[in-house]
């Protein structure tokens, strides 16, 4: 992906075998596999720069290099925040033991996400989304939210000057009275960052990479205050100030809701169609198709509206123009975006919480999803994406073990075998494969392997005729090869290809047009009602 080099193929059950029995050529291409195997980590390390990042982290946060790479972000916040609070004369709390942990936990339930608007669901056309900059530092630093500013009495009076989290008990003093730590750290960073930013655009070569890396640093650090105080284990746990942060942006986004909903642009009715937490998406209805250069003035136009409407330091920005969506849930949409580059405007799509890249979902269900998204965004061609979905369900009802070996390995399934058969509580299918492995005297996975499987057939069989259970019928490709095992079409047909598909047609058939053409292909050959 990033480095367009391919590993060398050697299955990890081989390997042992290899080192073992291995013949001169095994060795060679074992030792040629490994030696690729350090070379992409190294070039990895350096592609990426993933070790600027990593010094870079350090250096803001004050951590070691050690505990960057090892660490999460909670210790890098840990140690800014110490260092801060003793520049006041104050003390940070010493870390929860594993009892007041496992209580907060408990109350995990009391953290209230953040705001997402109900989407309309169907097809979408010409849609501009608009970001709001670094949101909840921005909120944080907007309301003055932080450990030093928080209110502990119960009985403090609602004076007009305390400010009210709009969920929760959150109290707050206003920075007029006293400017909280955590604000005050949130402004120098993000003033950092902006400066930085000035510089990278100035720059080029090595001086670039290294103010992007510490662009970076900062960026990751701006975004960890609000995780840091609703996370269980932090020294300065404090659910009130991570309720206040997201109670105050669902407040936000409502009136960000109304502003757009209110303004009209050139004879064009704007409706906020979808928000999801730090994003506005805006369908914008004319007489005439929109271009990408036309809906940007639109989406600054919105972004200094609401912006003035927002208090100080936040900001709604333009982000992108989508010429095609389909909003199907809360947190699961795809848009074909177009956005800005050197050479103008590059394509692509944005595909949230919808199952092209799960990794319980077999290869053939990504790839047509993804084929499908593509027939109707990019080409608005919904009766060919439905032909597709039905040849498809054919293929794999046709599937012949001994002809359609190709297709095999789009039906595999992998999970990874974390630990030892007989930790695991409930019998979970790569499990009692390994199981199987091991009594059929197979070379078995080792601990830490990704187990590759495929769903066969059950037998009929046991004192009540009842079928195998499915935990039962995970296979290993190569055995299946090997005997001519029958794979579960019907499986595959009903709970790995058709659910994402059918969540698709179902949204779109809200449209009464295309519900029209789903109703005649359905006339002519197989329909999506008769699979479910």
């Amino acid at each position: 992906k990033f480095l367009r080099i391919e590993k060398l193929d050697v299955e990890p059950k081989e390997m042992e075998q290899i080192w073992l029995n291995g013949s001169d050529e095994d060795l060679r291409r074992f030792i040629a596999y490994s030696r690729r195997d350090a070379i992409i980590a190294l070039e990895l390390l350096t592609t990426l720069k993933l070790m600027e990042k990593y010094v870079e982290m350090s250096k803001a946060s004050g951590s070691l290099l050690q505990d960057i790479v090892n660490g999460g972000q909670s210790g890098m916040i840990e140690n800014l925040l110490m260092r801060r609070f003793r520049k006041y004369d104050r003390v940070v709390s010493s870390k929860p033991d594993s009892e007041l942990a496992d209580e907060r936990f408990e109350n995990a339930s009391e953290l209230k996400g953040g705001a997402v608007l109900v989407p309309e669901k169907g097809l979408v056309e010409d849609v501009i989304i608009l970001d709001y900059k670094s949101l909840y530092p921005t909120l944080m630093m907007a309301y003055n939210l932080c450990y030093s500013t928080v209110l502990n009495k119960e009985n403090i009076s609602n004076s007009e000057e305390i400010i009210k989290a709009p969920f929760g008990n959150g109290k707050f003093v206003p920075a007029t009275i006293k400017k909280g730590i955590v604000p005050e750290i949130l402004e120098e960073l993000l003033n950092q960052r902006i400066e930085i930013k000035k510089k990278m655009k100035k720059s080029s070569g090595s001086e670039r990479d290294l103010l992007d890396a510490k662009q970076y640093a900062i960026k990751i650090l701006l975004n960890s205050f609000y995780g840091y105080s609703g996370y269980q284990r932090a020294r300065l746990y404090d659910l009130r100030i991570a309720n206040a942060v997201t109670s105050f942006g669902r407040e936000n986004i409502l009136k960000t809701q109304n502003v757009i909903n209110s303004m009209n642009i050139e004879e064009k009715e704007l409706h906020v169609c979808y928000g999801d937490t730090d994003s506005v998406f805006i369908s914008v209805k004319s007489n005439k198709k929109l271009s990408i250069e036309k809906a940007k003035e639109i989406g600054n136009t919105i972004s200094k509206e609401v912006t003035k409407n927002l208090p100080k330091p936040m900001e709604l920005l333009y982000e992108t123009f989508a010429r095609r969506g389909i909003l199907v849930a809360k947190k699961r949409y795809a848009m074909w975006i177009f956005d800005e580059d050197k050479d103008g405007y590059t394509d692509k799509l944005k595909i949230r919480g919808i199952e092209t890249v799960r990794r319980d979902w077999c290869n053939l269900t990504s790839s047509t999803l993804r084929t499908i998204l593509d027939l109707i965004l990019k080409e608005g061609k919904v009766d060919e994406a439905i032909s597709l979905a039905n040849e498809k369900v054919q293929k794999i009802k046709n599937f012949n073990i001994s002809t359609d070996t190709e297709m095999l390995e789009d039906l595999m399934l992998s999970r990874r075998y974390t630990k030892g058969i007989n930790s695991y509580k409930n019998k979970q299918p790569h499990i009692q494969l390994v199981e199987r492995m091991k009594n059929r005297g197979d070379v078995t996975p080792s601990i830490g392997d990704r187990i590759q499987y495929i769903i066969i057939k059950g037998k009929s069989g046991g004192r009540k005729g009842k079928k195998d259970l499915f935990v039962n019928r995970a296979e290993d490709p190569n055995y299946i090869k090997k005997y001519g095992i029958p794979i579960d079409t019907e499986y595959y047909i009903n709970k790995q290809l058709l659910p994402p598909l059918l969540r698709i047609f179902e949204v779109l058939g809200g449209n009464k047009e295309i519900q029209e053409k789903i109703e005649l292909k359905e006339k002519n050959q197989k329909t999506l009602e008769d699979w479910k």
